[in-house]
């Protein structure tokens, strides 16, 4: 439990004077609608579209290998007479979307192995 959330429970769920009293039996409901706003996700409907998206054939598998990269593309080390002089740090997981790209991808890469394996 937060500070917050202390001094929400201490000054508003436990003062009988106010006239917002509630019964510290809320308490566990107040809390569950707080982890509820928390947890909000703008990026949950492109999430589920991407982890949604079928492989059923070799074209389109190809097509994600190519687009999505294996390696962060960002990450660099810039040296000037063999001296690193900055180093770039990958910045794929930084993305909010990494995770779900990354599993396209292995799937892509799935579906191509079982159909080279198909094929012997």
């Amino acid at each position: 439990m937060g500070i917050t959330d202390y001094l929400f429970s201490e000054i508003f769920l436990q003062n009988p004077h106010n006239p917002n009293y509630f019964p510290l039996g809320n308490r566990g409901f107040l809390q569950h609608i707080g982890r509820i706003i928390r947890r909000f996700d703008p990026f949950l409907p492109l999430r589920k579209w991407i982890d949604s998206i079928q492989i059923k054939d070799e074209e389109t598998a190809r097509r994600i290998d190519k687009l999505i990269p294996s390696q962060c593309p960002f990450a660099r080390e810039i040296r000037c007479f063999n001296r690193t002089i900055l180093k770039i740090p990958p910045l794929c997981k930084l993305n909010p979307l990494y995770e779900n790209l990354m599993a396209l991808k292995f799937r892509a890469l799935c579906y191509l192995e079982s159909q080279r394996e198909g094929r012997q």
